[in-house]
């Protein structure tokens, strides 16, 4: 613990006149008296006492702003700043100050204080927090020292101690002045180099009139505490009466909404069921309608598209057959056809060889013609010869008539021949328009075939049509089973709604519960603040019995040192 010692010059701010003047000016008129406490904490301090050592407690400070105005003309406003220093553990220990504005001229002057009055308090309770804020530090930066001085009457105090009887010695003590013992609150700032001290006070330690006035205004301050107390109390109470309403209107409600859920709640059970096998029996059905369907048409298609198919094989096998016999044909006429142009090649050679004969016949009768004169000797001998040439000439000229004949009817076999090839050539195209016709047969049975494969695809694409219809059935089935799942999203819903009033019915409950613990808090603190009440009245009467020459067990003893707790 740093020990710190200070020295301080300041006088007392309070005079003792403030008292005398107070009482004169209260026989001068009505005063308004208003306080306002600004602070009031419990802060680490570290006691000095004179004839103890130092130690660090936790002592009550409070700060309060009284405010005066005057009765007559309520102009005149005087602002004193209490400040009080006390101790839980010991009810006496009071080390008060009161600074009025002029005092706090001097305070002002004598610390060099660069605020103003109102602004003291705020400042003051700035470097108080600070104190706080540093109690968990092991070497804190502020500090709150008080230091008490030896009073002066202490020696006859002694004297009077070891003299008299406990009667007398209650007495003593009461009469004794208190005015020359000395308290100085301090704040000090630590650092490395020094310690600095921001401000110090010189209080009063109390005597009986201040520690009664302490005690009375704390006394009324209880009872205060004690109405607000019992005013909130029957807030709470209404409250808690209000709640315990609401709570059995809602337990009701919540007892109906339950049993309203569970008749919802079968109900929906009871339609779902009935739905779902509704469903279920109603999509078994459609799904054996539509695979008994499907399967009399699929059996109908493939029967007719196996007697089509047969068919077109059939007359394919046909058409086949037929080109191979008009190729046949063709193949023999065309052989035909040239046979002939061969025999016609022949004939028209031979017609030739008989043009050309003739013609030497023409030559050797013009050369005969020309030779007749000179051969006119010869015409006798050649008279048979002639005859025998005219014979000759009768039968070539047959001949040649014959081959005439045989041209002529050559030129017309040729013709028969060009009029058989023209019909051959005619029955050529004939076969080859039937060869076409067929082949447009083949091409057209290749389009049945096509358009079969096509009734083939149609077929297949109406059964994935059918496959779609069946899936939309188990998309419906699923819709079906989406609506019963909703339902049961529903009940769920439902079911946590119905938690949810449970709970908040718990915590209702539970509010009640906190309602009523506040209430017996506020109860128990009621009689305590009673048992306070009247333990300080009975102090406050032993008091007075004490002051007024009477004697009590219980004597009140204002003059024990101070920060010692009082001795049973």
């Amino acid at each position: 613990m740093t020990t710190t010692t200070m020295t301080t010059t300041t006088t007392s701010y309070v005079d003792a006149e403030d008292g005398r003047s107070a009482g004169q000016n209260a026989g001068q008129g009505p005063t308004t008296t208003s306080s306002e406490i600004l602070f009031e904490q419990v802060i680490p301090v570290h006691v000095k006492e004179f004839d103890k050592q130092e130690r660090v407690e936790q002592l009550g400070f409070r700060i309060s702003l009284c405010t005066t105005q005057d009765g007559h003309n309520m102009v005149k406003v005087d602002k004193v700043l209490k400040l009080q220093v006390t101790s839980e553990k010991d009810s006496f220990f009071l080390h008060s100050l009161e600074v009025t504005e002029d005092s706090f001229q001097r305070l002002k002057h004598d610390q060099s204080i660069l605020v103003d009055f109102t602004d003291f308090p705020s400042h003051l309770i700035a470097l108080l927090e600070h104190c706080i804020e540093a109690k968990q530090d092991a070497h804190p930066k502020f500090l709150c020292v008080l230091s008490t001085s030896k009073p002066s009457s202490e020696v006859q105090h002694n004297s009077l101690s070891s003299t008299s009887g406990s009667q007398g010695n209650s007495q003593a003590a009461s009469a004794l002045p208190f005015d020359s013992a000395t308290s100085v609150v301090g704040i000090v700032e630590t650092n490395q180099f020094k310690h600095l001290c921001h401000i110090s006070m010189k209080f009063q330690p109390g005597n009986d009139a201040r520690i009664k006035d302490y005690l009375s205004q704390r006394l009324s301050e209880v009872r205060a505490a004690r109405s607000a107390l019992e005013s909130s109390l029957k807030a709470e109470e209404a409250t808690t009466a209000k709640l315990s309403g609401e709570l059995r209107q809602a337990t009701e409600a919540l007892a109906s909404e339950q049993l309203t859920g569970r008749e919802q709640t079968s109900r929906w059970e009871t339609e779902k069921q009935s739905l779902l096998n509704d469903c279920k029996q109603e999509l078994l059905r459609e799904i054996s309608e539509l695979r008994d369907k499907y399967e009399a048409e699929k059996r109908a298609m493939e029967a007719e598209f196996k007697a089509e198919k047969d068919a077109l094989t059939a007359s394919n096998t046909d058409l086949l057959h037929k080109v191979a016999t008009l190729q046949d044909e063709k193949f023999s006429l065309d052989a035909k056809s040239r046979e002939l142009g061969v025999k016609v090649e022949s004939l028209e050679g031979d017609l030739k060889l008989l043009r050309d004969s003739e013609s030497d016949l023409k030559q050797s009768n013009l050369e005969l013609d020309s030779g007749k004169h000179g051969a006119e000797k010869q015409n006798n001998l050649l008279l048979m010869k002639v005859a025998g040439l005219e014979a000759s000439m009768r039968e070539k000229e047959a001949l040649v008539r014959t081959l005439k004949d045989q041209l002529q009817s050559g030129e017309q076999s040729s013709a028969a021949l060009q009029d058989s090839f023209a019909e051959m050539k005619l029955a050529l195209s004939r076969a080859e328009e039937r060869s076409s016709l067929s082949a447009q047969e083949v091409n057209k049975g290749n389009q049945i075939i096509e358009k079969l494969q096509q009734d083939l695809k149609s077929s297949r694409a109406k059964m994935k049509l059918k496959s779609q219809v069946i899936t939309q059935q188990e998309h419906l089935l699923q819709e079906k089973q989406s609506a019963v799942d909703k339902l049961e999203r529903d009940e769920m819903i439902s079911k946590s709604q119905i938690q949810g009033m449970q709970a908040e019915k718990s915590a209702l409950s539970r509010t009640c519960d906190d309602q009523k613990d506040k209430l017996l808090e506020s109860k128990q603190l009621l009689d305590q603040n009673q048992q306070m009440i009247q333990w300080l009245n009975n102090q406050i009467n032993e008091a007075q019995i004490a002051k007024y020459g009477g004697t009590s067990r219980f004597a009140f003893r204002p003059t024990r040192k101070l920060g010692t707790p009082s001795e049973s």
